[in-house]
């Protein structure tokens, strides 16, 4: 290693030792944002945070990273502004992270990633939340077969996966499944998990948008030939839904709905 990088490694390890030594979360950010080449404004920083270099690193305004997240930025990263990172990600060397960009835990970003044109405008809509302005991020769904579950979504519904966490002191296990639109499901399970009761309180169904009628009932035709029960419909409901009900392989409903009509 030449002398000069030499030197700017270690500066950087210092550097990232009194980042993460820093117990107050706004003293943190304030010495974050100092090691960056550029930007930083109002971000927040969680523990462990990793980078080699920091002056490789270009981050836009309201910059959340969660805990032990690692940044190798042995050449340029850039990061947008509104952009959300979880906890445990790695972000590869020469990665350009767009504006209004949610990351799930756990991932690892090899590309460059970019909200898409047809979840813009709803993510703009919530780019500067308040207290009076707040949206539901994600639904989680406690399974037994993780993988079988994550399969299934994949299959039908053409949502993208995370890599999968595991905590080993707790075992619980998890994936983030991001469908086109930008909702998010976690799937998670643990050690000891206990059956659902039907019709008990809470969790009651995920309603599921998958175009007009004829692609409700398309769709609702498909899970039957492949095995999956049709609890209901399809049909036209009070409260001004096309749907018809299945279940996914642990006997969570799922309505295949279209868009909701509002009612005169």
């Amino acid at each position: 290693m030449p002398k000069g990088d030499r030197n700017n490694h270690e500066i950087s390890k210092k550097r990232r030792a009194l980042i993460n030594s820093v117990a107050n979360p706004e003293l943190r950010n304030i010495l974050f944002k100092e090691s960056l080449q550029e930007g930083g404004e109002n971000v927040c920083v969680g523990k462990s945070v990793f980078f080699y270099r920091g002056s490789n690193l270009r981050f836009g305004r309201n910059v959340c990273i969660g805990e032990n997240v690692s940044f190798m930025d042995e050449k340029m990263i850039k990061i947008g502004n509104n952009v959300w990172i979880g906890e445990g990600t790695i972000v590869y060397s020469g990665v350009e992270i767009g504006d209004n960009v949610w990351i799930a835990p756990n991932s690892m970003v090899h590309n460059s990633l970019y909200v898409s044109e047809k979840n813009r405008e709803a993510r703009n809509k919530n780019k500067n939340l308040g207290a009076d302005e707040m949206y539901i991020e994600h639904l989680a769904i406690l399974t037994k077969d993780l993988e079988k579950m994550r399969e299934f979504y994949e299959k039908y519904f053409k949502a993208k996966s995370s890599e999968r966490y595991h905590n080993k002191k707790t075992s619980f296990q998890s994936y983030f499944l991001t469908f086109e639109s930008g909702s998010r499901l976690e799937l998670t399970t643990k050690k000891f998990v206990s059956e659902r009761r039907a019709d008990s309180l809470g969790y009651a169904h995920l309603a599921i948008s998958v175009g007009t009628q004829k692609d409700v009932d398309d769709f609702a035709e498909r899970f039957v030939a492949e095995g999956y029960p049709l609890v209901n419909g399809p049909r036209t409901t009070g409260d001004g839904y096309y749907e018809a009900v299945i279940q996914d392989p642990e006997g969570n409903l799922i309505e295949l709905t279209t868009d909701y009509i509002a009612q005169d």
